[in-house]
């Protein structure tokens, strides 16, 4: 991979983490049971959890489709091995990608929002 093309993927990764953990992209959960999806730009941004069996632990990509559904490009965590994230708390890019795949999971399922909902009517 290129230097510009490893620039491109880190800001990806870095500025879809930024604007999750922001509120400012609206997920949903997708049709494989293990991703999440939104629209951004005339493209599908999809985050995927992988994994290979329940002993090993999931890796985790960002899949660029178009609006017919076909990949137009892919950034997987093991692309970004070599390099460390500014954003502050991570020391790689695999820890980085998990927390965005965790809190866009949450905010595609509505998981706070139930806690908040049950949290509510257990306080009345």
């Amino acid at each position: 991979m290129n230097e510009t093309t490893l620039g491109k993927a880190r800001q990806l990764a870095e500025r879809l983490f930024r604007n999750t953990r922001e509120g400012k992209i609206q997920w949903r959960k997708a049709f494989a049971t293990n991703a999440v999806d939104a629209n951004l730009a005339s493209y599908i941004v999809q985050l995927v959890e992988w994994q290979e069996d329940e002993y090993d632990a999931p890796t985790y990509t960002i899949l660029i489709k178009d609006l017919l559904g076909d990949v137009v490009d892919r950034v997987g965590e093991e692309m970004l091995l070599e390099v460390q994230p500014t954003v502050e708390g991570f020391q790689n890019y695999a820890a980085l990608m998990a927390e965005l795949y965790r809190i866009a999971r949450r905010s595609a399922t509505g998981a706070d929002k139930a806690i908040d909902s049950l949290l509510k009517e257990l306080d009345e």
